[in-house]
């Protein structure tokens, strides 16, 4: 397993820096570069299942740092053999950021990776 070197820290502590909310600028520059990369994430067909400012990593500490999603522990092909969406469902990810279908066992699909962002915008913005 190799990942890449972010040495900018992770999305979290960058909000925690400023005060605890971004302001509307930084703020809206984080939400499309995440939500750019879920996008490729999705169209490839993986589901992240766990996005949350903590798992967003920015490469280095300057203010224009190009912002990465990271830890894809729980993620998921959503091709990924069809004897596991028979098997009883799991809860994944992060209470204060998971969808509704999550959080009542029903099949993941982008639109939960879409809920969290959703989450995520709304702490960056206020607070």
């Amino acid at each position: 397993l190799l990942m890449e070197l972010c040495e900018g820290g992770d999305l979290l502590s960058r909000l925690q820096a400023r005060g605890g909310r971004l302001g509307a600028a930084e703020g809206a520059r984080a939400i499309s570069m995440i939500a750019r990369g879920l996008r490729a994430l999705h169209e490839g067909g993986i589901l992240h299942l766990d996005l949350k400012p903590e798992n967003c990593l920015y490469e280095t500490a300057a203010a224009d740092a190009t912002l990465k999603i990271t830890d894809f522990g729980l993620a998921k092909h959503r091709d990924d053999d069809p004897a596991e969406e028979r098997a009883p469902p799991r809860i994944v990810g992060t209470l204060g950021y998971m969808a509704p279908e999550i959080v009542l066992q029903r099949p993941a699909t982008p639109a939960a990776d879409v809920f969290s962002l959703g989450t995520v915008a709304f702490l960056l913005l206020s607070g």
